[in-house]
């Protein structure tokens, strides 16, 4: 739990065209002022036509101070989870669980960040970075006690058994090994794609064979992307992420990092999320990311628990 927001929906600051589309005011609980106040976020899990099919936040404004006062930031995450029935709620996977915690990452750390300049507000941090908030909120997916806390069988209104609890933990690190090189060959593809010589307008690739081969020889696994063009689908190398798909795999490390050394063993402890919550997230990028993880930390941050959590998990 970040210690010290409270979410209420609201309705006045943006008209919202979609009925799916849930807007909120957040607070730090026991508000007593304006000074209290958060900032906006919208929350569109929906499917419907012709909307963004995966799952992403949008800050759609940074917070700053300028002389008019504060502003305020707004994020918005789009998802697209199961749409409930008048017959039947929806029924979320535990994967979409995970997805929608991820993201969620996100939006607290463009919501609990507070900066003086929109520059170095929230998410406005180093590529190598970005992605270890989001990444560590995962881990709370994973913990029985928060599992018996937010799972509830639609009917019995009884929070999933023990026996689910652990089966569904144990199949957490199976095929790691080759999900971690699927994530290096996306890497790898996407840093050979922006790294050819610029110079040289005589350079051309067959994307769609290099696509093949490359997956082939790096995740080890038989591929037919040579025949196809699997790079199409590849969003991240044209979508913000160009030449820092291996952003998701470094942030990993320090996300391990964070969750195994001060969260691991009492995830929901109020006062570790607000030190969480002040030494990594409230300073966005106005300090070097480094200097916050090592205030957090207290050393120097090190890749041992992801290196333990990958390597022990695989090896039975």
């Amino acid at each position: 739990e970040v210690k010290g927001n409270l979410w209420h929906p609201d309705s006045w600051l943006m008209l919202i065209n979609n009925s799916d589309v849930q807007q909120f005011a957040v607070w730090n609980s026991g508000a007593k002022s304006q000074d209290d106040f958060l900032g906006w976020a919208y929350l569109d899990l929906i499917p419907r036509e012709s909307k963004y099919s995966h799952a992403a936040v949008w800050p759609l404004q940074s917070g700053f101070d300028d002389e008019n006062g504060r502003h305020y930031p707004t994020a918005a995450m789009v998802a697209n989870l199961a749409k409930p029935t008048p017959g039947r709620p929806a029924l979320i996977r535990h994967d979409d669980v995970v997805t929608f915690f991820h993201e969620m990452g996100h939006v607290f750390h463009g919501l609990l960040s507070k900066t003086r300049f929109a520059r170095f507000h929230g998410t406005s941090v180093a590529r190598d970075f970005v992605e270890a908030p989001s990444q560590m909120l995962e881990n709370w997916c994973w913990e029985p006690e928060v599992l018996r806390k937010m799972s509830c069988h639609y009917e019995k209104k009884e929070p999933l058994s023990e026996d689910l609890i652990k089966r569904l933990i144990d199949s957490r690190y199976v095929n790691a090994g080759l999900s971690e090189l699927r994530q290096v060959f996306f890497a790898k593809y996407d840093i050979k794609l922006h790294t050819q010589d610029a110079g040289n307008s005589t350079v051309e690739y067959d994307y769609s064979t290099l696509f093949g081969k490359m997956r082939e020889e790096i995740s080890l696994v038989k591929s037919a992307d040579h025949q196809t063009h699997g790079q199409a689908a590849f969003s991240h190398i044209m979508g913000g992420y160009d030449a820092g798909v291996y952003s998701y795999e470094y942030s990993l490390v320090f996300a391990a990092d964070m969750y195994k050394t001060v969260f691991k063993g009492a995830p929901l402890d109020p006062a570790r999320g607000k030190l969480y919550r002040e030494k990594i997230l409230r300073p966005g990028s106005s300090r070097d990311e480094m200097d916050s993880l090592k205030d957090f930390l207290g050393r120097e941050p090190n890749s041992n628990a992801f290196l333990e959590v990958l390597l022990g998990n695989t090896l039975h």
